[in-house]
């Protein structure tokens, strides 16, 4: 078993994270953005991305009082969860075959 290198790793999160970025913002371009995040699932075995728009935050909000927070800040809400996750696949792919090796 090959171990990770962390460093080259970390590269490769950055430029999937710029690639998702990128293509959002070309094919949202007048949308305001108020939250990107990376979030995995319960086992580490997966990477993906989340972005939220302030018009869908403003909607939930408004929709469910007391949650502000919570919506703010679970990016499984978001108004574009897993959008660029494309861009994630090889880096899962890694994750997944590294994780039962931990």
């Amino acid at each position: 078993m090959s171990t990770l290198n962390i460093e080259q790793f970390q590269r490769d999160v950055l430029n999937a994270s710029m690639s998702a970025i990128e293509q959002f913002r070309a094919d949202f371009p007048n949308t305001q953005v108020c939250g990107f995040a990376l979030y995995s699932d319960a086992d580490a075995r997966t990477l993906a991305p989340s972005f939220n728009t302030q018009d869908h935050l403003n909607s939930v909000q408004a929709a469910y009082p007391g949650e502000e927070q919570y919506f703010k800040w679970s990016p499984a809400e978001w108004s574009h969860e897993a959008y660029g996750g494309e861009f994630f696949n090889d880096l899962s792919k890694t994750l997944w075959d590294k994780v039962d090796f931990v």
